[in-house]
C-alpha cells in the first residue's frame, strides 16, 4: 500500500501547472495510507466518499474537498488548501462531513476530521459549504501558512461562481467549523488576527465568519472564539467580534459553539438593575448585537465567565458597563468596567445539557449614579451556631409598600423566603432552615409605592464550626478625608480580607487583617484615594458584607 501511495504522489507532482479540476483523487471506499515523509499534491478535487484515510504526511489540495458521513480520517498529517499555481483566483470549498460525528468520545471512532488544516487560498477565504455540514480539526488550524495570505473560514454556501451574498447574521450561516482540540487558549488557532483594542476595521481575515465550535477541557480555562461576520467599515459591527468563554475546573462541557448576531435585540424586563452604584438603563444590542452560544453534554449547574471584545461599536457614552446574559443582569454582582472592551462577567450559568436554545451575551451600561438605591435598603447578617439572623434597615421607608427577603444557594437563582409589609425602618428574620457546609446568599427586594423595585446589597454566610461569628458594624467617619475606620465585632480571633473598589469595579486596595475577640478597628489610609464613592467589601470564611464610604478632599 505504501508503494502505491508514493507512486500516486509522483504522478500528481508531474502534472502540468494550469487551471484544472479534472486531476482528482477519489477515496470512494478505499483504505489509503500516507507516511510521515509523503507529500501528496492534488491539482484537482479530493473525493472522500467512504473508506479511511490514515494520513501522516502532507496533502496539498488545489481544488475542493468533498466527503460523506461514512468517511473516516486518522493520523497526524496536514491538509493544506492552496491554489498557488493552478486554479488561481478561484473559490475553494470544503463540502460534506469532515467531522467528529458526536462529542469528544468519538474522536478516532466515528471521525472524519482533519488533524492539521492549513488555509492558503489566494482569495483569503476557504468556504465550508452545504446545509448542516461540520468540518472539524483535531489539532490546529493555520490561517496563514508561510508566504500565503491570511485566510478565514466562511461557514456558508455561497455557490461556485457569481456574486457573493453574505448572510447578515450568524444564525443564517449554514455550516459549522470546529476545533476539537480541547486545549484552552489560542495556540491551536495559528496566525489568527485577534485584537483586543476594540477597533479592527482593517482586519478582514484570520477568524471564523459564521459558526464555530470548540471542544472544552474538564480542567476549564480560557476558550477563545474569534467569530464574526463579513468585513465592513467602522461602526458596522462586522468583521471579528472576539469573545472568550471560561468554564470552571471540573466542568462537564463537551463542546461549546456559537456565532455573532447583529439583529439580536437586548430587551430587558422593566426591573431596574443597580450595579456599581449606577442604574443600568442602556442595553446596547440594537447598537451592536449579541454573541449567541450553546453547549453539548454538560450539567446544568456548570458555571463559567465570559470576556467580550466588541469591535467598531456604535455604543453611546456611559460611565459603567456590564455584560448581560439572556437580556438581563446575571452572575457576580458589581462586575463593571469603564469600557465595554475587555469586560468580564463571572458566576454565569445556563447552558443546558444538549441544548438547542442559544444563550445570549450582550452589553449594558449606565450613567446615572444611584447611591440612594444602594443605601436605601442595607442588609446585614449575624451568623449563629445553627441559624442566620438577617437584619435590614430602610432609610426612606415611607416610599415602600412591602419587602421580600430572598435566598439563594448559588448566588444566581433566588427564591422568596419572607415577605413583610412596610411597618417602619428596621426589619429582621431568623432563617433556621439551613444546614452546615452550604453557603447561602441573601438579598432584600423592595417594592415602592410607585411600582418600581429596588434591591439591597447581597450578604452570604456559611454555618461555622462552633460559635464563631463576625459582624461589620460601621465605617466612620463617613464621609472621610484622609482616613476612615472599619469597625468589626468578632466572637473569636480570626482573619478577614478587606477589598476597596471604585464605582467602576476597579480594585483600589486589598489586604488581610487579623481581628481579635470583641471589637477591632481597622484604619484605612484614604489620602491617596480620589474624591468619590467606594465600596468596601469585608470577607471572612463564612461571612461577607459590603459597605459604602464617601471620600472627600
Amino acid at each position: 500500500m505504501r508503494k502505491a501511495v508514493f507512486a500516486l504522489c509522483f504522478a500528481f507532482l508531474s502534472l502540468f501547472l494550469n487551471a484544472q479540476h479534472n486531476n482528482e483523487l477519489y477515496l470512494n471506499g478505499a483504505n489509503v495510507y500516507t507516511s510521515a515523509s509523503a507529500v501528496v499534491e492534488v491539482r484537482g478535487d479530493v473525493h472522500c466518499m467512504g473508506g479511511t484515510l490514515t494520513h501522516n504526511g502532507n496533502l496539498r489540495v488545489q481544488g475542493n474537498m468533498y466527503s460523506s458521513n461514512s468517511f473516516q480520517q486518522r493520523g497526524t498529517g496536514t491538509v493544506r488548501l492552496q491554489n498557488a499555481n493552478v486554479n488561481t483566483g478561484e473559490r475553494q470549498f470544503i463540502s460534506g462531513s469532515f467531522a467528529v460525528r458526536g462529542g469528544q468520545s468519538q474522536i478516532g471512532v466515528n471521525d472524519g476530521s482533519f488533524y492539521n488544516l492549513e488555509l492558503a487560498n489566494d482569495q483569503g477565504i476557504v468556504y465550508l459549504v452545504g446545509s448542516g455540514n461540520v468540518a472539524d480539526v483535531r489539532n490546529s488550524v493555520d490561517f496563514q501558512p508561510a508566504g500565503g495570505a491570511i485566510n478565514r473560514i466562511v461557514t456558508h454556501d455561497i455557490g461556485m461562481t457569481g456574486a457573493i451574498t453574505w448572510p447578515a447574521n450568524g444564525s443564517n450561516y449554514t455550516s459549522t467549523f470546529g476545533l476539537m482540540n480541547s486545549t484552552a487558549g489560542l495556540a491551536n488557532l495559528i496566525n489568527n488576527t485577534v485584537s483586543t483594542n476594540g477597533a479592527v476595521s482593517n482586519v478582514d481575515n484570520g477568524y471564523i465568519q459564521g459558526n464555530f465550535r470548540r471542544a472544552i477541557a474538564a480542567a476549564g480555562g480560557n476558550f477563545e472564539f474569534p467569530v464574526g461576520l463579513e468585513p465592513a467599515g467602522v461602526g458596522a459591527q462586522r468583521g471579528m467580534q472576539y469573545i472568550i468563554v471560561t468554564p470552571g475546573s471540573g466542568n462537564s462541557y463537551d463542546y461549546i459553539e456559537g456565532y455573532f448576531q447583529t439583529a439580536s435585540v437586548n430587551t430587558p424586563s422593566n426591573t431596574m438593575f443597580i450595579e456599581c452604584f449606577y442604574e443600568i438603563d442602556y442595553f446596547g444590542a440594537p447598537d451592536h448585537g449579541e454573541w449567541m452560544f450553546r453547549s453539548a453534554n454538560n450539567a446544568a449547574g456548570d458555571t463559567f465567565s465570559v470576556t467580550v471584545y466588541p469591535q467598531d461599536d456604535n455604543f453611546t457614552t456611559h460611565t459603567v458597563w456590564i455584560v448581560t446574559q439572556d437580556d438581563t443582569v446575571k452572575g457576580t454582582v458589581d462586575e463593571c468596567g469603564g469600557t465595554p472592551v475587555g469586560l468580564t462577567k463571572s458566576g454565569l450559568a445556563g447552558f443546558g445539557a444538549n441544548s438547542s436554545t442559544y444563550t445570549e451575551f450582550g452589553l449594558a451600561g449606565g450613567s446615572i449614579q444611584n447611591l440612594l438605591a444602594l443605601d436605601d435598603i442595607q442588609l446585614s447578617m449575624r451568623i449563629r451556631p445553627d441559624n442566620f439572623l438577617l437584619e435590614w434597615y430602610v432609610e426612606e421607608a415611607d416610599e415602600y409598600r412591602y419587602f421580600e427577603l430572598q435566598r439563594s444557594e448559588d448566588g444566581l437563582s433566588y427564591e422568596s423566603l419572607y415577605v413583610v409589609e412596610n411597618n417602619g425602618k428596621q426589619y429582621q428574620y431568623e432563617d433556621r432552615d439551613v444546614k452546615s457546609g452550604q453557603r447561602y446568599y441573601y438579598r432584600v427586594r423592595g417594592w415602592r409605592q410607585s411600582g418600581s423595585e429596588n434591591s439591597s446589597n447581597v450578604v452570604e454566610g456559611l454555618l461555622p464550626v462552633g460559635d464563631y461569628s463576625l459582624l461589620a458594624e460601621a465605617i466612620y467617619p463617613n464621609p472621610a478625608y484622609d482616613q476612615f475606620n472599619i469597625i468589626l465585632h468578632s466572637s473569636e480571633a480570626s482573619k478577614v480580607s478587606v477589598q476597596i473598589y471604585s464605582i467602576t469595579g476597579k480594585t483600589i486596595q486589598a489586604a488581610n487583617f487579623k481581628v481579635f475577640k470583641g471589637t477591632t478597628v481597622i484604619p484605612v489610609n484614604a489620602s491617596q484615594m480620589s474624591s468619590g464613592t467606594y465600596l468596601v467589601r469585608i470577607t471572612a470564611q463564612n461571612y461577607q458584607k459590603s459597605l459604602k464610604v464617601v471620600v472627600q478632599h
